[in-house]
């Protein structure tokens, strides 16, 4: 039931917000920028939650989230600040497909010409080559795919010496 429903989303957050809460991963003095927004008209932005933390665990320096989408607020964001990643989350594939303009849109606005877009969802799980199709640079199934992807397109930073 819509209830049910409700009810175990606000447990997902609770459990993510303690998970947020652990100790992070040592990060260089200039961390990695990551800006992270769901496709236009998306409702199922929980993922894209997941994502944010499990990035900041990592040590990257996190913008955006799941109120943020695709479209002129991102152009704005990533025009007035540099960020070395973007990644939008599509649930269906419909929406997936419809990144395509919404992709070099950012592209042009960035202030960042060598931006990576990586792109995750629902809407690629039925075929994880549609990213190529649109535009994005690379294709995460899942949270832990998406650091190593953002971290392959990126490049290693320096970490301090501990």
């Amino acid at each position: 039931t819509f209830l049910d429903v409700t009810v175990t989303l606000a447990r997902m957050h609770l459990l993510l917000h303690d998970f947020a809460k652990a100790e992070r991963s040592v990060c260089s003095p200039d961390p990695c920028r990551i800006v992270l927004a769901s496709a236009p008209c998306e409702q199922h932005a929980f993922g894209v939650s997941v994502v944010a933390k499990v990035f900041e665990f990592e040590g990257w320096s996190v913008t955006g989230g799941p109120s943020l989408q695709a479209g002129e607020e991102l152009e704005e964001l990533v025009s007035s600040q540099s960020f070395d990643v973007a990644g939008i989350s599509a649930a269906t594939e419909d929406a997936a497909k419809a990144l395509e303009p919404k992709i070099a849109d950012l592209r042009r606005a960035s202030s960042n010409p060598k931006i990576a877009v990586i792109v995750g969802g629902g809407g690629f799980s039925h075929d994880p080559e549609l990213y190529r199709h649109i535009g994005a640079d690379g294709c995460a199934a899942d949270a832990n795919a998406a650091v190593i992807t953002a971290r392959s397109l990126v490049g290693p930073r320096p970490r301090p010496p501990q």
